[in-house]
């Protein structure tokens, strides 16, 4: 189905058209669709990893794909409700909803103190339908619509990156496993696994309550606060300390 609708409607391969007609700049078809194959093929495999990494926590996972999932319908049915696209819509709303119903399904198992575990699988899984469906908010080349999708995907991504940084600054790797992700400082910091991951849910929330304001905003409006939001993110991650070097006596994980 998602392979189908990736066809028909050209998802995907508008991701470049969508940023480069934002500023007013028309790439040739070609070097469109080349540039876009790859920035789909980054956002599809980059969303699998960075679900994987928030797996950290019992029930983190399962909880923030929920928020995400259920923020991506939203944004669906108001396209929907406007007739986006008659092949599209569907098929978004058909699997926001049912990996919705599928994450919240095994959240009460899953939250702490987890009965069942997600594993690499199941995550990947997830994040895999999360970059297919940001692909398709391309479907018309209107960035605002993939701006929205990212602000509501915005926590794994921020998590990915914050714990990237810290690993950069310290000299290391930023493959290597460690406790740099935002939920471990949480715990770090004297919460208990469930405030971590409520706290978490709570961020998530934040992200997508921005991510599907924006959508209503003029192309230019939406960048600004995009921008602003990350710059923000960016100034709280470095006052707050989450950005700081790590110690080296963390011990390391498995993420």
């Amino acid at each position: 189905m998602i392979g189908a609708a990736i066809l028909t409607t050209g998802a995907g391969l508008q991701l470049a058209d969508s940023v480069f007609q934002a500023f007013g700049i028309a790439l040739p078809p070609m070097v469109a669709q080349t540039i876009s194959f790859f920035a789909a093929i980054f956002i599809v495999l980059g969303a699998c990893h960075s679900t994987n990494l928030i797996d950290g926590l019992d029930g983190l996972c399962s909880g923030v794909t929920a928020i995400i999932l259920f923020g991506f319908f939203l944004l669906a049915g108001f396209l929907a409700a406007w007739e986006y696209s008659r092949d599209g819509d569907p098929v978004r709303l058909v699997l926001a909803i049912s990996m919705f119903g599928a994450a919240m399904g095994f959240l009460p198992f899953n939250f702490p103190p987890a009965q069942i575990f997600m594993g690499d699988a199941g995550s990947t899984l997830l994040g895999f339908n999360c970059g297919m469906m940001i692909l398709m908010f391309a479907e018309r080349g209107v960035f605002r619509w993939v701006l929205g999708a990212l602000m509501i995907f915005a926590l794994p991504v921020f998590d990915t990156a914050l714990a990237m940084f810290r690993r950069w600054r310290s000299g290391r790797s930023i493959f290597a496993g460690d406790r740099s992700h935002f939920y471990d400082q949480l715990v770090q910091r004297g919460m208990t696994v469930p405030q971590a991951v409520l706290t978490s849910y709570l961020v998530t929330l934040l992200f997508a309550g921005v991510g599907l304001s924006v959508i209503g905003l003029r192309t230019w409006y939406a960048v600004a606060v995009f921008a602003a939001v990350v710059a923000l993110t960016a100034y709280l991650s470095w006052v707050t300390g989450l950005a700081r070097v790590e110690r080296k006596s963390n011990s390391p994980t498995a993420h």
